[in-house]
């Protein structure tokens, strides 16, 4: 069994996970900044976080998907403008009750 580093699936052989990592939606792309992978990644480290009443601070989303504090408010604008953020508020929502 092997897995991929991204996403943690795991596949029967190493050639399986090649094959897989040519389109692994959480594969960072060095070029350009990916919002729906970096959401995606963002949605995996969500549990977590640390989540406060007025939501997850800057800096400990910095701190889990190690990007700037600029992309982290160009992914809050990508959130809000793809209208993400009422599944976003209530996830968050649920990570309160839970804690």
């Amino acid at each position: 069994m092997a897995y991929c580093p991204y996403c943690n699936r795991w596949f029967k052989n190493k050639q399986a996970v090649r094959a897989h990592l040519k389109h692994c939606p959480l594969k960072p792309n060095k070029n350009k900044i990916d919002f729906e992978k970096l959401f995606l990644q963002f949605l995996k480290v969500l549990p977590k976080m640390e989540v406060r009443e007025n939501g997850i601070p800057k800096k400990e989303i910095v701190k889990w998907l190690k990007i700037p504090e600029e992309t982290v408010e160009e992914l809050r604008q990508w959130i809000t403008k793809n209208e993400y953020s009422p599944v976003l508020k209530l996830m968050i929502a649920g990570l309160r009750q839970r804690a």
